[in-house]
């Protein structure tokens, strides 16, 4: 069979066509291929980020549970550290002022027992405080340590006094004046630290407002 050149050029043209047909074809399947895979990327992109995002939430709810449990359980227990505290407070206020203005000053021959169960009464308070203070703001630490110094100035006033001779102490004009020290810590500067400590308790207790609207 004898080829023309008119034969050869139809079949290199026709193998050319079936080339670029063939490419054409490899093209478009390619990028269907790559379109469907992009897709298929972009779904479980978005899918795992929506359930990355469910995780932080429920990991965030989770931590904020734990903290709001954690935060109450420290609310109740500074409840229970000022309530008793509190009660410690006006317990050693009275015992104080009965030693103070009564023992204390008095011809009682019981005078240097009642000196010794005040002081220990002051301590325990102090130890109390000392040991429960992390759960108090510090200017409430500091009031309280004023409190207690006023106490235990008019009670060691009271019963270094109390020990003299009582014809002696009456003639003395600095017992007058040490007298009515104690007399004037007790109508004031000490009930004024209580009310200040009472203030801040409130404050803390979130009862402040309730109580200003009653």
């Amino acid at each position: 069979m004898i080829m023309t050149w008119k034969t050869v050029v139809a079949m290199v043209g026709g193998q050319a066509l079936l080339l670029a047909a063939i490419g054409w074809l490899i093209k478009a399947l390619v990028s269907e291929w790559l379109r469907r895979d992009t897709e298929s990327f972009k779904s479980r992109l978005t899918t795992d980020a929506s359930i990355e995002v469910e995780r932080l939430k429920s990991s965030l709810q989770m931590v904020a549970a734990e903290h709001q449990i954690r935060f109450t359980k420290l609310q109740e227990k500074r409840a229970e550290v000022i309530a008793e505290l509190y009660e410690r407070m006006v317990n050693v206020f009275w015992d104080s002022q009965s030693f103070a203005l009564g023992w204390g000053l008095g011809t009682f021959p019981e005078q240097e027992e009642e000196y010794d169960k005040a002081l220990a009464r002051l301590r325990d308070f102090s130890e109390f405080e000392d040991t429960h203070r992390i759960y108090l703001p510090l200017p409430v630490c500091v009031s309280l340590g004023k409190y207690v110094d006023q106490l235990q100035k008019a009670v060691i006033t009271a019963g270094v006094w109390g020990k003299t001779n009582y014809a002696d102490r009456q003639s003395n004009p600095e017992f007058r004046e040490q007298l009515k020290k104690v007399y004037n810590a007790f109508r004031n500067d000490i009930p004024s630290l209580r009310n200040i400590l009472e203030m801040e308790f409130r404050k803390i207790l979130g009862v402040e407002n309730i109580v200003t609207h009653v």
